[in-house]
């Protein structure tokens, strides 16, 4: 069985433009490397990067199920020239966003070139090209995007939960009043984290599953809904702790190892949301020689 690409297969051109496009790869990937040490992004993509390199060796090294020409050669192909070329605009305008995008454009092309959906343990490349994004310090963009939208969202749902159990309860923005005591929903408790781990869950779990389009639609429909829920019931125990100390043993529920406890609690919810989605979603390898 066939287990990984011919270069024979390609035209000379092909081969140099590929090259080519490898070496304006380098500086992208070297801002991307950056990204990842610089503490003003607080970011932990090497992990990320970790998961897809992980996932992607380990489709790549098991065989292949069909035999035959690779009908998306060219398009792989194709797709890796014109990353090349957004690349090379990207830096001549000095827009090292653009060309580290442009490798998330790479890891779906490569993918399809290596037809790691069609292997024993195969691999959508879509979603696998969606495990990498998370490499990016999407965190920051989308707390200078929609941060405060989701700071807002996060206190009127924490607001509507504690509204049932406290009649003196104020809600003013962002920020909340419970027992006199005042809790401002800032922006690293707008649920921009918890929103991205619940997403590179499941775009995890959508590539090794490779759900039907339809399933894809409700799984990521349920992951955006469950994980706003688990921040907004975060944000209403740790409003609960700050006002009454003594209904979880007088701990300091913004103190460590409590508060990052409290957080991994609700992201069990979308742990388990996901868990059952895959259950009803997985479609077995069921691939036919031809």
């Amino acid at each position: 069985m066939q287990h990984v690409l011919s270069v024979r297969a390609l035209s000379t051109p092909a081969v140099l433009l590929l090259l080519a496009g490898l070496v304006l790869a380098i500086d992208p990937a070297i801002w991307l490397v950056k990204s990842w040490l610089d503490p003003a992004y607080d970011s932990a993509g090497y992990l990320v990067f970790a998961i897809a390199l992980g996932l992607f060796v380990w489709s790549a090294s098991s065989p292949l199920k069909v035999r035959g020409e690779n009908c998306h050669k060219q398009t792989a192909i194709a797709l890796l020239i014109l990353s090349a070329l957004v690349r090379l605009a990207s830096q001549v305008l000095a827009i090292n966003t653009i060309g580290a995008l442009c490798l998330v454009v790479d890891v779906f092309a490569l993918a399809i070139l290596l037809r790691l959906p069609l292997r024993a343990r195969p691999l959508s490349a879509f979603w696998l090209a969606g495990v990498f994004v998370f490499s990016l310090p999407l965190e920051r963009i989308i707390q200078r995007t929609i941060g405060y939208g989701l700071q807002q969202l996060s206190a009127d749902g924490a607001c509507a939960v504690l509204s049932g159990f406290y009649s003196n309860l104020v809600c003013e923005g962002t920020r909340i009043v419970v027992n006199g005591v005042d809790v401002l929903v800032d922006l690293p408790c707008s649920g921009a984290q918890t929103l991205l781990l619940g997403l590179l869950g499941f775009c995890v779990s959508a590539a090794i599953c490779r759900a039907k389009p339809i399933a894809v639609v409700a799984g990521l429909i349920a992951t955006l809904v469950t994980a706003c829920v688990a921040n907004l019931l975060r944000i209403a125990v740790l409003a609960v702790g700050l006002a009454e100390p003594g209904k979880f043993g007088g701990i300091n529920v913004m103190a460590q190892p409590w508060h990052d406890l409290i957080g991994l609690t609700a992201m069990l919810l979308i742990c388990a949301v996901l868990a059952v989605w895959v259950r009803l979603a997985w479609r077995p390898t069921r691939v036919a020689n031809s």
